[in-house]
């Protein structure tokens, strides 16, 4: 029996626990890369516009009779001197161009240059031929001018475009899943990685621990009424969900010096990843990096006035929780409140000078608004009608200690206020609320220089 073959038989728990990245990554999305559909697009756009292109130019050229006749003159491949007289070849060339790299590009889905190479060198070879043919001093019009230079130019961007941006795109997409992988490169981080996965299996179908069983204070009876909210979660779930967070948060930090500049300059500085939505965040701090860490994980609503409700709902371990929390109506009351159902999972070093803490969205109900609320309990104290749900996606919050007094603070943050809003106005309302998020935190450090206990 081949290889292939005894993989795929072989039990699920033995393949996951020799290939993390297996389980970490299984739900990647199949299908055709975002940047292979773009090139389709540009090839399908390359015959149009040479089609329509030379339809301008024959309808336009000097003719004895009727534009129909000229017409004829042109589509009639076999008349004498058609190389001479015709540019409809140059359609067809660009027809053919399109079916050879439609066929290569979509429907095999080939991963070389060699075919837009060659669709692209033999496009060159026949205009050049074609220029000595057609043009002489009597036949220089702008239209017949325009069909020889959109061939050429589109076909020679189709042979750019594949290798430097679609291949390019595709082959690094599949060298950061092999990274994440962590197959033998990371000792460290294989063996965390199977230590996570056991216990995944292992409590597969546990529940995890309330907050109700871990805290018996007076504020049990307000925080069973909050478990409602998300019903029953298995601990299987919630450590899927914390698990790919944390893998994609490590190479979404690995990357930020790439990502688009918003805004660089003053205190902060704040990038754009456009193919995951997702914005970095990063300033200074004149405050340790504990008080930073208390202040941001554990009492944000205490200086976070566009937080309505922030707390913990329920405790997984000893670093990982799930917390609710309720955003304030925006806009006038144009937007209505969002509440987020989030899992956390924070990290530190044994010098207690880095803390890393991930977060992401458990989608525990297809309903985007709590129905089982009375009415009057479904409006915001901020107004703005009934509350929706949000989603936030992999988030990161870093803070190191740069010295006795001075904390580097960085941010990834990806949220899905599901608003009918153009992107590039959210990017700009969301550049201001980071600039208005570190002036908060840095006003309740100042109030509060020892930070939250």
């Amino acid at each position: 029996m081949s290889s292939a073959s005894c993989e795929r038989y072989r039990p699920r728990r033995v393949r996951l626990l020799n290939n993390p990245s297996a389980y970490l990554l299984h739900n990647c999305e199949p299908g055709m890369s975002k940047e292979r559909r773009k090139f389709l697009i540009v090839n399908v756009f390359d015959f149009v516009l040479c089609a329509l292109l030379w339809l301008l130019s024959a309808v336009t050229k000097p003719y004895q009779h009727s534009w129909f006749d000229a017409f004829l003159e042109e589509v009639d491949v076999f008349r004498p001197r058609f190389l001479y007289n015709s540019l409809f070849d140059l359609a067809i060339a660009a027809f053919l161009r399109m079916a050879i790299l439609l066929i290569a590009y979509a429907l095999l889905k080939c991963d070389h240059w060699l075919p837009v190479a060659l669709t692209t060198a033999i496009t060159t070879i026949f205009v050049a031929i074609k220029i000595f043919f057609f043009f002489d001093k009597d036949k220089s019009q702008m239209q017949q001018n325009l069909v020889i230079i959109a061939s050429l130019c589109v076909a020679w961007f189709e042979l750019w475009l594949m290798p430097f941006r679609v291949l390019q795109r595709e082959q690094q997409r599949e060298v950061e899943i092999e990274a994440n992988g962590v197959n033998g490169t990371d000792e460290a981080g294989r063996i965390a990685a199977q230590s996570l996965i056991r216990q995944i299996i292992n409590n597969e179908e546990e529940l995890f621990q309330t907050a109700m069983e871990a805290d018996s204070s007076d504020e049990n009876e307000d925080r069973c009424k909050n478990v409602s909210r998300i019903g029953r979660i298995s601990r299987r779930k919630c450590k899927e969900a914390i698990a790919r967070a944390q893998n994609v948060a490590d190479h979404l930090s690995s990357t930020v010096h790439a990502w688009k500049v918003l805004q660089k300059g003053g205190a902060l500085e704040v990038r754009f990843h456009d193919e995951t939505n997702s914005y970095y965040v990063k300033t200074n701090f004149e405050h340790n990096a504990q008080a930073i860490w208390n202040a941001i994980w554990k009492e944000s609503h205490k200086w976070n006035t566009q937080l309505l409700e922030s707390r913990i709902i329920a405790v997984i371990d000893s670093t990982t929780d799930i917390i609710i929390s309720v955003t304030k109506a925006a806009g006038g009351g144009y937007i209505a409140p969002r509440h987020f159902i989030d899992i956390r999972r924070f990290v530190t070093d044994e010098a207690g000078i880095v803390f890393v803490g991930v977060y992401v969205s458990v989608e525990s109900a297809d309903d985007t608004i709590r129905p089982h609320q009375p009415p009057e309990k479904r409006r915001g104290g901020g107004g703005g009608g009934l509350e929706v749900r949000g989603r936030n996606g992999v988030n990161m919050i870093r803070i190191s200690q740069l010295g006795p007094n001075k904390s580097l603070f960085e941010w990834i943050m990806n949220t899905d206020l599901r608003l009918s809003i153009p992107r590039m106005l959210i990017r700009r309302t969301l550049t201001t609320f980071f600039a208005d998020y570190c002036r908060m935190i840095a006003n309740f450090l100042h109030e509060n220089p020892s930070g939250i206990k």
